[in-house]
């Protein structure tokens, strides 16, 4: 009785309501919105649902269960807005509902899962004889069970009970029970060595820079999608959501060209730093300092020319684009 009287009945149906929508929704259906609902609906739902679910306007006292349900529900708001508030991540979630992909993958685990007992082990199993055996369930059965899990005992060439070799030191598995952990492909030492694992090493800067990179192009796919709602309709551009998607993805190209660029530069590779420049301006034509990068790379591979024209329109841009001028400095001077 005092479980039933710790919230209202009221509160109760509300958070059971927007509760039952986590399991296997979309995020649209979550916030109980139409999937073409602009924005600024969208932030009034989950502002809505936000104080719907505050735990200070309620009448009376959740139980844990119901403060867990609140929990869930304030997370899946959280993935919501996480979601939809980016363009390009809405754009791609839109196409992923096409597909009939994107659904919540997320169920709540129950929360009393004392109601329904999980049996100790399958019904076909035969019950153990040992008392003690009872208690570790988890661990493999032994090696008389066929099961194509089981890694081969010729994996591990233990010497037979009674031998030289079974007198060694250390903890050893029964002779009766062979090891289900094959040894190390490269030779080393066994589970709990001290020899350090190459997988397992802090990754370098130039693997931290590749990843960067990898994240970047996994952004990129966005082009193909944007193109091909242009094509199917010519008004697309005009849609807020995709003229958002189509600048993030010309800040993408150019991020991921000057990133390219300045690697080159550093491997002194200036053919390939002159060409990722070339390709990040023409994603962000009005962007000085590119520009001017650009022009520095022409002007150290010798051709003038182009190094004047990069200048020229980095200068057009920002007339106090101190890169451009020390280029037409330079320039100047020959």
């Amino acid at each position: 009785m005092a479980e039933l009287n710790a919230l209202s009945t009221e509160d109760r149906v509300a958070i059971d309501r927007v509760f039952e929508r986590l399991s296997g929704r979309t995020h649209y259906e979550v916030l109980a919105v139409a999937p073409d609902s602009s924005w600024e609906a969208i932030t009034q739902a989950v502002r809505d649902l936000r104080k719907r679910m505050d735990v200070t306007r309620f009448v009376g006292v959740p139980t844990e269960e119901y403060s867990r349900r609140v929990e869930l529900v304030l997370r899946a708001l959280d993935q919501a807005v996480e979601v939809l508030g980016d363009p390009v991540r809405r754009f791609l979630y839109d196409q992923q509902l096409r597909r009939g992909e994107g659904r919540r993958e997320e169920t709540p685990p129950p929360l009393r899962p004392a109601v329904t007992p999980v049996p100790r082990r399958p019904s076909g199993a035969p019950p153990r004889v040992e008392p003690a055996s009872q208690a570790p369930d988890a661990v493999a059965p032994p090696l008389v069970v066929e099961s194509p899990l089981v890694v081969p005992a010729p994996l591990r060439k233990d010497p037979p009970a009674g031998s030289v070799g079974s007198s060694a030191p250390g903890p050893r598995s029964s002779s009766s029970r062979p090891s289900m952990i094959p040894p190390p492909l490269g030779g080393g030492g066994r589970l709990g060595s001290v020899a350090p694992i190459p997988m397992l090493a802090a990754p370098s800067a130039e693997r931290r820079d590749l990843d960067a990179l990898l994240v970047e192009v996994e952004r990129i796919a966005v082009s193909v999608q944007f193109c091909i709602a242009q094509v199917l309709d010519p008004q697309a551009a005009r849609v807020s959501a995709l003229q958002n998607a189509g600048q993030a993805l010309a800040d993408t190209r150019s991020a991921l060209a000057s990133i390219q660029a300045r690697r080159d530069e550093e491997a002194g590779r200036w053919h390939e730093a002159t060409a990722n420049w070339l390709r990040a301006t023409r994603a962000r034509p009005r962007d000085a300092v590119l520009l001017a990068r650009l022009a520095e790379c022409h002007h150290r591979m010798g051709d003038l020319q182009a190094a004047d024209d990069a200048a020229r329109r980095a200068l057009a841009v920002d007339t106090g684009c101190e890169a451009a001028k020390a280029v037409l400095t330079a320039l100047s001077r020959r």
